[in-house]
């Protein structure tokens, strides 16, 4: 079985699908053209339906395409994909590294008041939706947030992080080993996620690092989560504002939360999604030599 894990990669995989009796499997982390749509600005129409013509040909020609969301499957489904070779498995994490202890010097690394609520959100930033979503804390939530009862601080774990801080509280840690130790060291988590694509992966580490979670509709996205049970959603920030000053000031609001989220994650463990990919490759009709 070859896997590609991005469209380019299934071009040499088909080509070489004959030679080697073997399966294409096309692993769609994102519908690319869309992404590429929604983050490059001078993308001409016709430069983005070409694009398309070529990531859905590629998986047309795939022995199977995994989406990572129902969305994503979707859309390509609406835009010529065959619906036989579409299946939709979420993206998964591994448990073992969210068993680490928290990072207990957090406070005193960014000289940040023991009363403080600490917020996190990780990811790369480099990646634009990422960037964007350190404007609505810096421009919009914490503002709000300024005058509640509680000093809040964003925790903002990962690499390629800006220059300088976009807000005296927004705190960078740059690259880490292990994000679980770091994201148990917070409060809550916020996702104030505005574009982008695929399945948010940052909410199941979130979930499964025992952390409640805020999060838009977009920073959920692919996450098949009930709203109210496993996780909080609102695209108002107003509301948003609202629900973190709630969570910081109900402990027990924070477990039930983080209780019935933990919960979710187990089933996103890869042990578990991983024997939904070997039933796809056993099902594949293999060319003969």
């Amino acid at each position: 079985t070859l896997q590609a894990e991005f469209p380019a990669y299934a071009k040499p995989c088909i080509e070489a699908r004959e030679i080697l009796s073997a399966a294409v499997v096309l692993v769609e982390h994102n519908v690319e053209y869309a992404r590429l749509k929604a983050q490059v600005a001078d993308l001409s129409d016709e430069q983005f339906k070409n694009l398309r013509a070529i990531e859905i040909d590629l998986c047309n020609r795939s022995d199977a395409v995994v989406c990572v969301s129902d969305n994503d499957r979707q859309r390509l489904l609406n835009d010529g994909v065959k619906p036989e070779l579409l299946n939709t498995i979420p993206h998964g994490y591994d448990p073992e590294p969210f068993s680490l202890p928290a990072i207990q010097t957090l406070r005193k690394d960014f000289e940040i008041p023991e009363k403080a609520i600490l917020i996190a959100f990780h990811g790369t930033f480099s990646y634009p939706p990422n960037r964007d979503a350190l404007r609505v804390f810096a421009e919009i939530l914490l503002p709000q947030l300024a005058n509640s009862n509680y000093p809040f601080h964003v925790i903002a774990i990962g690499r390629n992080p800006p220059s300088k801080s976009p807000h005296q509280n927004i705190h960078f840690t740059g690259s880490v080993d292990e994000v679980g130790p770091w994201l148990k060291a917070c409060d809550l988590a916020v996702i104030p996620l505005r574009e982008g694509g695929g399945t948010r992966m940052k909410i199941i580490d979130c979930f499964a690092a025992g952390l409640p979670v805020i999060s838009t509709s977009k920073g959920i996205e692919g996450i098949p989560v009930v709203n109210g049970r496993e996780a909080l959603i609102t695209d108002d920030w107003i509301s948003m504002t609202n629900e973190i000053i709630e969570l910081a000031e109900s402990s027990e609001h924070r477990q039930t939360l983080a209780k019935a989220a933990a919960k979710f994650a187990v089933e996103m463990d890869w042990k578990s999604l991983c024997a939904q990919y070997l039933a796809i490759y056993s099902a594949i009709r293999r060319p003969s030599k």
